[in-house]
């Protein structure tokens, strides 16, 4: 790349025909009086041509732009590359822009939580996970070898009786009832009355090779029969009332407490949109997002807990932060793209500022900065 920008030839507006060589890979500033041709030469000439060739080298497609941009009228400019523009203009600022939406580092963000968070119960705190059958098994294989495991699927109290003897002419036999095994056959009657709870025995069996798919399938039909809730008890040796249980759902909802979770999806977080938003109030903390917005986490983090961060903190906590295996490699992705905006805007002395800080309390050189950064971030 040549050392200098060499221009010849210069004629647009207030330019009078003028040569002139600027140096590249250091800070140039043009000076001179009102109408002496300034913006003419850094706009509509350098930016003008510079933006000129990159869409001409894009390909025929992005050549069709090329109508609506005119060459500059200059003989020629050699040893110019691709160009950004900031003007000095008033930023277009509104009291429902953050920091974060203008720069676009607030989509990064809500993507990130929706593919690499954490959901947790609004109610009690506890963790909320869908699992797939798949996951399930997966995770059932890591027990020890000969394993015993027992297969169960909950149900409900209500009208369990009849539902009971339904299941036992579909064929199952057995049943436990606030964690006794009980034969569905038995010639006494069942005392479901005052139980706590009644789960159906799917299948019983010894963990090993070859089982996976006798597993998957106990798995799924625990899944139907117990509302995409499925238990696993393993009992404890020589002890038929004792062991300890896994409980796994295939939908979000709290296995502590039962309450439901909604679909996280970006809308989510948004506070300018009806998923998200609400209005301000002691609840929210000023971050105009409804509680089950702020019960994803990342590193026991809500979204509005890491916008309120000044930058070089939100920086720092991102690059250091362990993603789950399963959730690495698009975290990790979406980490990079925030990672290089945010480092832009450190680069340009803007770290102290938050992603949340309000678009109408930036000063007019923050802003120039923002829109920079924003440019320079996206490329």
């Amino acid at each position: 790349m040549a050392a200098k920008i060499v221009i010849k030839g210069a004629r647009v507006h207030n330019l009078k025909n003028i040569d002139l060589e600027i140096p590249r890979d250091q800070f140039v500033v043009i000076t001179g009086v009102s109408g002496s041709g300034k913006s003419s030469l850094a706009f509509d000439t350098l930016y003008a041509e510079g933006r000129r060739r990159y869409l001409e080298s894009l390909g025929a497609d992005a050549r069709q732009l090329l109508q609506q941009i005119e060459k500059p009228d200059v003989d020629s400019i050699d040893g110019l590359s691709p160009t950004i523009a900031i003007q000095q203009k008033p930023g277009l600022a509104s009291p429902r822009s953050t920091l974060g939406t203008i720069t676009g580092v607030y989509d990064f963000l809500r993507l990130l939580f929706v593919r690499a968070g954490q959901l947790t119960c609004v109610e009690c705190g506890h963790e909320i996970k869908a699992y797939s059958i798949e996951q399930i098994v997966d995770q059932l294989l890591l027990l020890p070898a000969q394993t015993r495991v027992i297969v169960l699927a909950p149900l409900a109290l209500t009208a369990a009786r009849a539902r009971l003897e339904e299941l036992a002419r579909q064929g199952f036999a057995r049943v436990m009832v606030d964690g006794r095994m009980t034969e569905l056959a038995s010639k006494s009657p069942l005392d479901i009355e005052n139980a706590s709870r009644i789960d159906l025995v799917i299948d019983r069996m010894m963990l090993r090779e070859g089982i996976r798919k006798r597993l998957a399938e106990s798995i799924e039909i625990a899944g139907r029969h117990g509302d995409q809730i499925i238990k696993v008890r393993i009992p404890a040796e020589n002890d038929a009332d004792g062991g300890r249980e896994m409980a796994f759902s295939q939908k979000f909802v709290c296995l502590n407490c039962g309450a439901s979770a909604p679909e996280i999806t970006p809308g989510l977080f948004s506070f300018n949109s009806p998923e998200g938003a609400t209005v301000p109030c002691p609840e929210c903390g000023g971050s105009r997002l409804k509680k089950p917005s702020r019960a994803v986490l990342i590193g026991g983090h809500d979204i509005a807990e890491i916008t309120a961060m000044p930058i070089a903190a939100t920086l720092e906590f991102l690059n250091h932060y362990p993603f789950a295996e399963e959730r690495k490699i698009i975290g990790e992705k979406i980490v990079d793209q925030i990672a290089g905006r945010l480092g832009v805007m450190t680069r340009l002395g803007l770290d102290y500022l938050s992603l949340d800080r309000s678009s109408v309390t930036l000063s007019g050189g923050e802003f120039q900065r923002v829109r920079l950064a924003t440019q320079m971030g996206s490329g």
